[in-house]
This record gives structure tokens, C-alpha cells and sequence, in this order.
């Protein structure tokens, strides 16, 4: 039957220990498996892929230019987790920020970002919480730029993989940062903490994310 020749052609579903997943053709948005894909959980620096989009957009309008110097406030500058030891009080190209928060995950350079940007990483946070409604996310709720934790902060693998879908299509431009294996600053060289690109060569981004 037709049916029984489209189940040929695809192999099972993986069976993996992960909570949740979902596995979409980036082009056409076709969902080809998952697993609990619209269970809401918390997205650690995934959030940073809609930090991204943002920022993309802005450069996109002509509101922001790569060659902007950014202001790194005592806020950014203290921001725990992971990030570039950006100096307290100094200016940072915008391009080396971005660069930073795609490849090394930078809660410091994410900061920075939505400060620069939208006054505030809160008035940020609103910013977000718009394109996620614009692009159907529908499950998702931003309260940081980071992706530090906050029981209110929540997404899915659904809407993530609508977000990277949209980072992939809508900004090929910028695509080829998120494969960059390191990045330098301050001194300091920090290798993209996607760990899966330095085995396998087509294994090209975009994000990963690590919380308790």
C-alpha cells in the first residue's frame, strides 16, 4: 500500500532517554519524529538562539550595525554563568559580542546586548516575548536573556526548532558563527561549547544549553 511504502522509506523514531525531542527538515518544517516535543521545560542558553534572532533583526532593519561599541555595564559585567570576562566599563564592538553569545554562550556579552539595544535586559525580555508570538511559538515564555534559570522562563522542542528553523532561513548571513570552533578575548580562547561539531563534520550549530 502507499501507506506501508512511506513507512519503508523512513527509519523508527529514536529511542532515546531524553525527556523530549523533535527532528524537522529545517526547510520545509515537516516534523519527521519527536518525543514530547510541546511539554514546556526550561531552555538554559537555547534562549540565546532568540537572543540572537533579535539582534539578527535589528541588524536586519538598520537599527544596529556590527560596528556598533557597545557599553559593558556593571550589570553585564557581573552576570554568573558563562561568559567572555568582558571589562567592566569598556566598549566592545557589537559584532564581537554577538560572536561571543553564539559561540561561547556568553551571559556577560548577552547582556551587553539587550542593554545596548533596549535599555534594559527586561525591556528586552518583552522584545522577545513578541517574535516568539510572531513566529507561533506558542509554548514559550521569555524572562531572561540568558537563560538563567527562572520557573517562569519556559519553552519546548517545538517552538525551538520553529526558532531554528527561522535563525537557519531568515539570516543565513550570520549562519556561519554558530560553526566557528573558538573564539578569543581579553586573552582568554574559549571553544564553542557545542562539543558534537568537533566529531562529526556535518554537524554545523546551532546551540546547546546546560541546567540543574
Amino acid at each position: 500500500s502507499e501507506f506501508g511504502a512511506q513507512q519503508l522509506l523512513l527509519p523508527p523514531a529514536p529511542a532515546t532517554t531524553s525527556q523530549a525531542y523533535i527532528i524537522m527538515d529545517a526547510k520545509t518544517g515537516a516534523v519527521i519524529a519527536e518525543k514530547n516535543s510541546e511539554q514546556q521545560m526550561a531552555p538554559a542558553s537555547l534562549t540565546k538562539l532568540m537572543t540572537c534572532y533579535v539582534m539578527f533583526s535589528a541588524l536586519k532593519q538598520g537599527q544596529l550595525s556590527l560596528d556598533d561599541d557597545v557599553h559593558i555595564s556593571t550589570h553585564a559585567w557581573q552576570v554568573e554563568g558563562s561568559r567572555m570576562f568582558l571589562n567592566e566599563h569598556s566598549k566592545v564592538p557589537l559584532q564581537n559580542l554577538l560572536k561571543g553569545v553564539i559561540i561561547t554562550s556568553a551571559n556577560d556579552a548577552s547582556v551587553a546586548l539587550s542593554e545596548h539595544f533596549a535599555g534594559s535586559d527586561l525591556n528586552f525580555t518583552h522584545i522577545m516575548n513578541r517574535y516568539a508570538s510572531q513566529l507561533q511559538m506558542n509554548d514559550s515564555h521569555f524572562v531572561t536573556v540568558t537563560g538563567l534559570d527562572d520557573e517562569k522562563h519556559l519553552t519546548t522542542a517545538k517552538d525551538l526548532a520553529i526558532l531554528s528553523q527561522h535563525v537557519i532561513n531568515d539570516f543565513p548571513e550570520y549562519f556561519h558563527w554558530f560553526h566557528e570552533k573558538s573564539i578569543s578575548h581579553n586573552g582568554i580562547t574559549q571553544n564553542n561549547r557545542h562539543n558534537l561539531m568537533f566529531n562529526h563534520p556535518e554537524i554545523d550549530g546551532l546551540k546547546t544549553g546546560h541546567t540543574s
